[in-house]
């Protein structure tokens, strides 16, 4: 749905990446504009793309379910896409990455 809604706001999606080493490759191989991570991947959480994208200045959002207290203090700065989310949402929010 995510990539279907950034397509339909005139984006190129590059993901989804199905597991973290997915996502890494996809970082550091792509001229990416911005991310959405979400907080919780199978097995861990995305905090580590969260850095490859601050070494290669990629803009980024986390999408997660949980409150804003799930993101160490250290990404205090990036914004948060709380699910479930909307079209509008991921509008703003592509709106404020891209800017």
């Amino acid at each position: 749905m995510l990539s279907d809604w950034i397509s339909e706001l005139g984006h190129e999606p590059v993901g989804p990446a199905a597991t973290e080493d997915a996502a890494r490759r996809l970082i550091e191989s792509t001229a990416l504009g911005a991310a959405i991570l979400d907080v919780s991947l199978a097995g861990g959480d995305s905090f580590a793309l969260a850095r490859g994208c601050q070494e290669r200045t990629v803009p980024f959002a986390f999408a997660t379910g949980h409150d804003r207290g799930s993101v160490p203090a250290d990404f205090a700065d990036a914004p948060v896409l709380p699910k479930p989310f909307t079209f509008d949402d991921v509008q703003q929010l592509l709106i404020e990455l891209l800017r």
